[in-house]
Formats: C-alpha cells, structure tokens, sequence
C-alpha cells in the first residue's frame, strides 16, 4: 500500500504536551484556540500522551493523569475545526521514570537478546502493544475529521524495525483515510535505506528540526537565513529520495539570551530575549520559504506545561511559547503570506 493523499502546507503549533488530562475541556483551552485564531493560526498539532513504564517495557497505556479523555478530545477538535483551523493528531510515548523516548531500543539488532542463557524478543510485544495504539489513535482522528494524523513521535531507536513499521503504518492507513506522516528526528536514520521503505507509506514526514545558527547571542534575520540555507540541501536529497514533502513538524526556540546557537535547550537559565526569537523564527521562514519540497511547519509550542521555574526571571518569560512575544507578531504575518504549491523536484 502506498501514499494516497495530498498533502497540505502546515502553517501552525504543537499543542497540548503533557498537558493534564482534563486539560482540554478547561476554560484555559477554549482560550487557548481563540488566541491562536486570532493570529491567523491555520493548523494545529494536537498532541496525545501514551506511556510505557521505562525504556525497557513492551506494553503502553493511557494514563489518567496525563492521557486526555476521547470525549475531551473529540470536543476539542471539533472546537479547532469551528474557528477554522486543521487537525493533525499527533500520538507520543512517554515513560514513567523520565527516559528519552529516542531511546526506546532493545538488546541486538532485531534479534532476540539473551538473559542468563534464555533468548527474549522484546519488539514483538512492544510492537503489538504499539500497533494497538496506532489503530487506537487513527480511529479516532478517522472519527473526529482529523485533516492529519501522526502515527508516532520521535521514536528513533525503533525505527530499523522495518518490517515491524510497515505493519504498523499498513494498518494504520486501513483505518484513517485522510493524512499520514510520521515525525522523526533528524539524523543518520534519515538516509537508511531500512527506515526509508516504510517510510515511503506515509504521505510525508515531519521532522523535529532544532538545528543550530553558530553566530553571536543576538543573530540579525539574515545571519538566522544564511545558517538555514546552509542545511536546506540535506532535507531536499531527504525528500528526492522519499518521493515525499518534508516538513517540520517541531521548530522554533526560546526566547532567551543565546537560544539561537541551541534552539531545542530547555535549560538555559538565561534573561528574556524576544528578539532572538523572533529573528529565529523570520530567517528560518526566509531560508525554507520557496524550497518545493517543502511542506511547511509546526512551532513548539503553543503552551507550556512542564515545571520550569527558570523561564520566569524578572526579565520576561523565556519559554518557548510565543504569545505576547515580538515572535508572535512575525508568525502572524507569515500564516497569511499565500504558498505556492510544493513538489518534489527529480
């Protein structure tokens, strides 16, 4: 089974991380889509959290503290949908003591491990139980008019599971007609030829784009333009070699002193800096613009809902949210800046 749907140009944010679990049916949250509304927001990444125990577990759960309820769910985007803006249903696993879900991998290479001499398949049932979660999901994005569905977020340490993914997508796509992507981190997994085959099912893949502009704490948008162009060329071959639009499904940085030179560091204890933010976002919007394989973008995020009492100094908040930022008013003129149509170029 291959891609069969076209794909849209994303233009909008990630929503809902770790949020708690009653969370979207909060007054906060009908606020939440009116503000974005307001800016001229045209898609959203919803965000879903699933959990597994630790990095070494093979079954994954909905949890009642985290895990929004369907009913929640389905209101929310039918909330989304009535101020016109699209859907896309992004699935993410986290575990209970706090691993990277990056590093969810097992002993050998696809191969039983060995525990005192007894051979134990670990992707089997982590597999099962994933795939149950996949289905579970592209229900209801089926159900609810979803105009995208994410089967899986970040998951790397998995992703040479070939025959494993293409089962999972393959059932997926039987179950939710619109959409498909996957979003991936950028690294060697990008050019192996294991990982592109299933890749290839979905209909695009978004990537968690976090990459560095190496010049002084303050960069100019020209400087944010120039360092982007610079890594345009390796997303381009990605997606010649896919036959599929990338996209990026994470971008963006905090407002703080140096965020620039590590946009994804959520440590930083740094004072607020809305400039660096802003001419993050406008450079970047600049470098990728006109590329023809590209898709478009999600900044992370909208809200923020992990403790991080050191984006708080008395300088202003240094999250990676964007309201009330100077950031906010660039997006606001990018998300009505008309799009031609992408292609993959031969």
């Amino acid at each position: 089974m291959s891609n069969t749907t076209s794909t849209p140009f994303f233009q909008g944010f990630n929503y809902g991380f770790l949020q708690k679990a009653d969370y979207y049916a909060s007054p906060a949250a009908d606020r939440d889509i009116a503000a974005m509304a307001d800016l001229g927001t045209n898609w959203v990444a919803l965000c879903v959290s699933s959990f597994q125990d630790t990095l070494w577990s093979t079954r994954l759960y909905r949890d009642f503290v985290y895990t929004p309820a369907d009913d929640d769910l389905a209101r929310i985007i039918e909330k989304f949908h009535a101020r016109g803006i699209k859907v896309l249903l992004k699935t993410t696993v986290e575990t209970q003591d706090g691993g990277t879900r990056a590093n969810i991998a097992f002993a050998g290479t696809g191969l039983p491990g060995v525990i005192q001499g007894k051979g134990v398949d670990y992707w089997q049932p982590w597999f099962e139980s994933y795939g149950r979660l996949a289905d579970f999901y592209a229900r209801l994005a089926q159900r609810t008019g979803c105009e995208a569905y994410s089967v899986a977020c970040e998951i790397s340490g998995t992703e040479k599971q070939t025959d494993h993914w293409k089962r999972v997508i393959t059932s997926a796509r039987s179950l939710y007609q619109g959409h498909l992507t996957y979003n991936m981190i950028c690294g060697p997994n990008m050019f192996d030829p294991a990982v592109q085959s299933w890749l290839k099912l979905c209909d695009s893949v978004g990537m968690s784009y976090y990459h560095p502009v190496p010049t002084p704490e303050h960069p100019s948008v020209a400087e944010v333009e120039a360092a982007h162009r610079g890594y345009a060329p390796e997303f381009a071959n990605f997606a010649r070699e896919l036959g599929l639009p990338v996209y990026f499904i994470e971008m963006g940085c905090r407002s703080v002193v140096g965020a620039a030179a590590n946009p994804s560091d959520y440590r930083n204890a740094g004072d607020f800096d809305g400039e660096v933010q802003a001419n993050f976002y406008e450079g970047l919007l600049q470098a990728y613009w006109d590329e023809p394989w590209w898709a478009g973008y999600f900044g992370w995020k909208w809200d923020e809902a992990q403790h991080r009492p050191h984006y708080h100094p008395p300088s202003g908040e240094t999250g990676f949210t964007v309201a009330g930022k100077p950031a906010a008013e660039v997006l606001k003129r990018w998300f009505s800046r008309p799009r031609s149509p992408h292609k993959i170029t031969e």
